[in-house]
């Protein structure tokens, strides 16, 4: 799961020690860790080469991209050119620790949990978490379900002082005016399969 700001600040204050971020998957383990600079995750090139594409094409620094690996140990089972479903950003600029290993910016989440709007722009699911949800008062629990680029579900655990009107102005404002949206409330939204638990889940074919 991608580590938010936020979340950095309060495990580093709890428990009173700098937090390292790692970014892999099953297929090929380890795939990027940050460095004591915590400037962005070096990728293990010893281990695996790593492109972030654009539409098909290697995206520039700072440009978000489709993740795609090849497994360079795997004698087993060759993995060439995997693209796992993850949306990335390269680094602009090198880091300070002198290690010269390919530097990811940012990860922006799952393709799957990006929103398409009316308008033809790509919202990483990941930020709505910041951006939106946090600002709706009276949420226990929600997730997105973008069932077209113009018709939401949102699927809520309702706490005190829930605002449907501060909800509405801000899928207008998020995912522009034409949006319409529904509120289903529940009592918990179940994990995935893979115990995971995905806040956004968009049904428009994403192209990246």
């Amino acid at each position: 799961m991608v580590l938010h700001d936020w979340q950095r600040r309060v495990i580093e204050e709890v428990f009173a020690c700098r937090v390292t971020n790692r970014y892999g998957c099953e297929e090929v383990s380890l795939i990027a860790g940050e460095c004591e600079h915590h400037r962005g995750l070096h990728v293990n090139a010893d281990g695996l080469y790593a492109e972030v594409l654009a539409n098909g094409r290697p995206a520039q620094p700072g440009e978000a991209g489709a993740v795609v690996v090849t497994d360079l140990v795997n004698r087993a089972m060759p993995i060439l050119r995997y693209k796992i479903g993850d949306v990335a950003a390269w680094s602009p600029s090198r880091c300070p620790c002198g290690r010269g290993l390919p530097v990811l910016e940012r990860l922006d989440g799952r393709e799957s949990d990006y929103i398409t709007t009316a308008a033809g722009e790509l919202i990483s699911g990941i930020s709505l978490t910041e951006n939106f949800a946090m600002q709706v008062p009276g949420v226990a629990q929600m997730q997105i379900v973008q069932e077209t680029r113009t018709r939401f579900v949102f699927r809520i655990v309702r706490a005190e002082r829930f605002d449907e009107r501060l909800l509405a102005r801000l899928v207008s404002e998020r995912f522009g005016p034409t949006a319409e949206f529904e509120v289903e409330f529940v009592d918990a939204i179940p994990q995935e399969p893979s115990g995971k638990y995905r806040f956004c889940i968009s049904r428009v074919p994403v192209t990246m």
